[in-house]
């Protein structure tokens, strides 16, 4: 709910930072729960009582989502489409889908790096403006894993990581005495790919990269960027997303792993 909230917050800056009448009309609106003329997908979506209700909270959410984009448009500007896209997680044997939305539009690429901490990178969370939202790439540091990568530059914008989250089964005690022992059948961790833009903080975002460490401290990670190729060499190996019906086939909520919660194995 607290993800919902942020995201919220952040689509109304986001409508606020396309100027415009039409924009500005939006904004004003769900800030006020009044929508008078706006338009009845919007006006079911955001005038009702979601602050007490996160299905509502979605939904307004959703909405906004498509506002945005349409004054996106509106304003001159291109609208940003989510991509689908499928990961190899070779700490899992398994791939996992994710969708994300691109900062670049056209001169977009993603890329993905697998890598063990610590990672050395310098990252800022953007408060506003075009990338607002985005965990820039500020600097690569010498001697971490990212720079042994020899493949995440500055100005990459990082958009998917792995996380330790709970497995499927959340059954009773076996749960609590997997995470002692390093995961067991029925109760382990697992690693789970999760949108970066949906993590409020970069301080939030270290807890989460930190947080794979319950799963070994040997484990990798897979990392998602996202770099302007118009300003910065293609990445080698660019993802490429799954498109048309393939691609809405595996669509999940982007919150799964993300409000998983995860378990401590810091035994004094």
């Amino acid at each position: 709910y607290a993800t919902e909230l942020d995201r919220n917050r952040l689509l109304r800056e986001q409508l606020r930072s396309c100027g415009g009448e039409a924009a500005a009309r939006v904004v004003a609106a769900t800030e006020s729960s009044e929508l008078p003329g706006i338009g009845s997908e919007l006006d079911d979506a955001c005038d009702v009582d979601w602050a007490t209700s996160y299905e509502n909270l979605v939904a307004c959410n959703g909405a906004l989502t498509d506002r945005l984009r349409s004054a996106q448009e509106s304003a001159g500007g291109v609208a940003r489409a989510p991509l689908v896209f499928q990961v190899d997680l070779p700490q899992m044997g398994e791939r996992q889908a994710l969708e994300l939305m691109p900062y670049f539009g056209r001169g977009s690429a993603f890329y993905s790096v697998r890598a063990r901490l610590p990672l050395g990178l310098q990252l800022a969370k953007q408060g506003q403006g075009d990338l607002q939202g985005a965990f820039l790439v500020e600097d690569v540091v010498q001697g971490g894993s990212a720079e042994a990568s020899g493949r995440i530059l500055p100005g990459d914008i990082l958009q998917g990581l792995t996380v330790a989250a709970e497995g499927e089964d959340r059954s009773g005690w076996t749960d609590v005495v997997s995470s002692f022992v390093g995961g067991l059948e029925g109760g382990s961790l697992r690693q789970a790919l999760i949108d970066a833009t949906f993590v409020p903080t970069l301080e939030d975002l270290v807890d989460k990269l930190q947080g794979n460490r319950d799963l070994g401290d040997d484990v990798e990670l897979t990392l998602i960027f996202e770099r302007d190729v118009s300003k910065s060499p293609a990445p080698v190996e660019p993802l490429q997303p799954v498109l048309g019906d393939a691609g809405d086939a595996l669509k999940r909520d982007p919150l799964d792993g993300l409000l998983s919660p995860t378990r401590s194995t810091d035994i004094a």
